[in-house]
């Protein structure tokens, strides 16, 4: 059986349909759809529907409707969300990201930092490279000897010298100077407890 509103099926037996009619936009699903209701830019659609499935490169999809593709707003972007205005990584290590996902900046201020804490190239860094951490306090990424679990960043405590953790990674809550996992939060607190250790939860 042929596509519906198929004007070229192609191949003998009508399965893959190479051009719709006229009034119809070809779908990567081999379906044809209305061009009317066609979502500018969308690369794939709900089966035999008009609802947009997936956005061409460089645009992400409203997915409380399915019907409208948007341009990101970070340029030299590699990988960005589907669903959301969020580069996840820029074209090459030379640019840092910023925190909220809106913008690549060329030219690292920091060696090794990959996420900007704000929307500034020159502000203190908030992620670094895998094997580095964070030094909110210099603005700095050393290489990761702590073994802090769940650890982003860490800060030089005074007078002592000693180096304590400031920030946590995504799924991690800050307690005392403890990155504790979201999950243990519901199940593992101790009533009037002030202080935690990491080896208080299950950190696997």
């Amino acid at each position: 059986m042929g596509v519906a509103n198929c004007a070229d099926n192609g191949l003998p037996r009508g399965y893959i349909c190479k051009k719709c009619s006229s009034l119809y936009k070809l779908t990567r699903s081999n379906t044809c759809i209305s061009a009317g209701s066609a979502v500018a830019n969308c690369a794939s659609y709900v089966n035999n529907s008009s609802l947009c499935s997936l956005c061409n490169n460089s645009y992400y999809l409203d997915f409380t409707t399915l019907t409208t593709c948007t341009h990101i707003t970070a340029t030299n972007c590699l990988t960005h969300s589907h669903i959301e205005d969020v580069c996840l990584h820029c074209t090459d290590n030379t640019y840092t990201i910023s925190k909220d996902g809106k913008a690549c900046f060329a030219g690292r201020t920091t060696s090794h930092c990959i996420v900007s804490s704000t929307s500034s190239a020159s502000s203190v860094c908030f992620l670094c490279e895998t094997g580095y951490i964070a030094v909110s306090t210099s603005n700095t990424c050393i290489a990761d000897s702590f073994n802090i679990p769940g650890c982003a960043s860490v800060a030089i405590v005074s007078p002592d010298s000693f180096y304590t953790c400031t920030t946590c990674k995504s799924n991690y809550s800050l307690l005392n100077r403890v990155c504790v996992p979201i999950t243990a939060l519901s199940t593992c607190l101790v009533e009037n407890c002030l202080t935690y250790s990491a080896l208080s939860f299950d950190l696997a």
